[in-house]
């Protein structure tokens, strides 16, 4: 599909200790499609390998999903991959952060079924303080 739904809410992060690891939690909703969604999503840094695993999650099930979309940042742009099974076949899945300001950062979910040929965006996240 091309078609687009826009969704506005809130995104809340919250350092996990004295670590790098944060947990977030995501509440969206677009009122005139009645539309509505509240995610939660586990970041881990091992200090390392210097990457990032993401762990998609959901507390209201008891869901954590394995194995976590991986990948580390170069500057301001950060880089992540995972492989998982869509509508029956195995897919790439790429994300993609870019720090554009201390008050804003954009985060792009992108599919590929040609191995990394090429990417199709699904999901664009734009948040901003």
């Amino acid at each position: 599909s091309h078609d687009w739904v826009t969704y506005d809410g809130e995104d809340h992060h919250h350092k996990i200790l004295t670590s790098n690891a944060n947990l977030e939690e995501f509440i969206v909703d677009n009122p005139q499609l009645h539309l509505h969604m509240h995610a939660q999503t586990l970041r881990l840094f091992n200090p390392t390998t210097q990457q990032w695993s993401i762990y998609p999650l959901d507390v209201f099930r008891g869901t954590l999903d394995v194995p976590p979309v991986v990948g580390h940042f170069t500057g301001r742009r950060g880089e992540f991959f995972h492989q998982e099974n869509f509508k029956g076949r195995v897919i790439l899945v790429r994300y993609i952060w870019i720090d554009l300001s201390p008050k804003a950062a954009r985060m792009e979910q992108s599919f590929s079924d040609d191995g990394g040929k090429s990417w199709e965006v699904n999901w664009i996240c734009e948040l901003s303080r």
